[in-house]
């Protein structure tokens, strides 16, 4: 897969975030669950930035259900951006605010990332070779199979963004749809107080189910 090839794969997000019109609002790409009672809620807030910054953030969601690893062989605890960008949702924290919530993913297995988006009107909600970029840690692998109907709180995030290196060899067979892409800055993937360069760490990561008591579409597709 090329650097032209994995823009491509994120231009929907962008042209989606656009029509959310006024503050952004959410946007999904094909992550939506089937109804109310068949999808996962994600909430969090935003604890310190490094480097500090105006800037808008972008938190996106990927549902990577059927990819097999992260090109590391591990979806957890230190998971890389995906290839396939097919499924999932986002939304744009503006400078001032340190909550979001993404309410419309499917269930399965999730990926959160944090884009420091470029400067005003130069603003694309896409993730481009180099761009600042930050990506969850999931040491207890509580992401790695998400049911129905939960409501997953990221407590106190800590994100250390650094430039975003795209491996070309990382997606397999280059069509996007196997393995995942992407380093950070000098490869890492240390799961340490305070996080990384290029990784987000949550005082806590909390999932709890909004119905418990009928359980027939717990099932990962």
């Amino acid at each position: 897969m090329n650097h032209s090839n994995f823009k491509l794969a994120l231009t929907s997000v962008a042209l989606s975030a656009a029509l959310a019109g006024c503050g952004w609002g959410i946007f999904d790409w094909g992550g939506g669950g089937g109804g109310n009672n068949d999808r996962v809620t994600v909430v969090g807030t935003i604890r310190d930035v490094s480097p500090e910054t105006t800037r808008d953030i972008v938190v996106f969601v990927f549902n990577v259900s059927g990819n097999n690893n992260n090109g590391n062989g591990q979806l957890c605890p230190c998971p890389e951006l995906p290839c396939n960008l097919n499924s999932g949702e986002g939304v744009v924290v503006e400078d001032g605010e340190v909550s979001f919530e993404l309410n419309r993913l499917a269930n399965g297995s999730l990926r959160v990332v944090f884009l420091l988006d470029n400067p005003g009107n130069e603003a694309d909600a896409t993730i481009d070779d180099g761009d600042m970029v930050a990506i969850l840690d999931d040491e207890g692998c509580d992401l790695s199979n998400v049911r129905n109907r939960s409501i997953v709180t990221l407590d106190d995030l800590d994100i250390e963004f650094a430039p975003i290196d795209i491996d070309d060899d990382r997606c397999g067979n280059g069509n996007g749809n196997d393995d995942t892409t992407t380093t950070t800055e000098d490869d890492s993937c240390d799961v340490v107080d305070p996080p990384a360069p290029g990784r987000a760490r949550a005082d806590s990561i909390e999932i709890d189910l909004d119905n418990d008591d009928n359980d027939d579409n717990d099932n990962v597709n």
